[in-house]
C-alpha cells in the first residue's frame, strides 16, 4: 500500500519531466533543422563563447552542428544539463563526433540553452616506440 501511494505521489513529477524532456527535444531539433532563430533557443545572456560553438564558422569546410541527445539529467526544477553527441562533416575530417554537455535553463516558461561544455579531447603522446618506422 506504501508503494502504491509513493508511486501515484510520484507520478505528476515524471510526467512533468516528460514533457519537460520533450520541450528540450525539441529545441534540439529546431536547433538542428535551423526552423527558429537562435534568439529562442538561447538565454538572452549566453556568452559569444557557447554562441559561437553552436555557430556555423564563416568560410569553413565543416558542417555546423548537430546534437543528438544521449541523456538528460535534472538538476533542479529549472535546469537540466543534457549529455548530447554533436556530429559534423567536413571535406577534410570527413567526419567527426564528440561528446558535449548543454546546460538548458527553463526561462520564463520555455527551455533554453544556457551553456554549451565541451570536454576536452584526450591527448595523444608519442612516445620513441611509437615514431620508430
Amino acid at each position: 500500500m506504501v508503494a502504491f501511494l509513493a508511486l501515484v505521489l510520484a507520478s505528476p513529477a515524471w510526467a512533468e519531466n516528460a514533457m519537460d524532456g520533450a520541450e528540450i527535444a525539441r529545441v534540439i531539433a529546431a536547433f538542428n533543422d535551423q526552423s527558429t532563430p537562435p534568439s529562442e533557443l538561447f538565454i538572452p545572456d549566453i556568452s559569444d563563447v557557447d554562441r559561437a560553438y553552436l555557430s556555423p564558422e564563416p568560410m569553413s569546410e565543416v558542417t555546423r552542428p548537430r546534437l543528438d541527445v544521449r541523456s538528460i539529467h535534472w538538476l533542479t526544477e529549472v535546469t537540466a544539463l543534457v549529455e548530447a553527441g554533436n556530429t559534423q562533416f567536413g571535406s577534410l575530417i570527413m567526419k567527426r563526433n564528440e561528446s558535449v554537455l548543454v546546460l538548458f535553463r527553463k526561462y520564463g516558461v520555455r527551455w533554453r540553452i544556457a551553456c554549451v561544455l565541451v570536454p576536452p579531447s584526450p591527448k595523444v603522446h608519442l612516445t620513441a616506440d611509437l615514431t620508430k618506422n
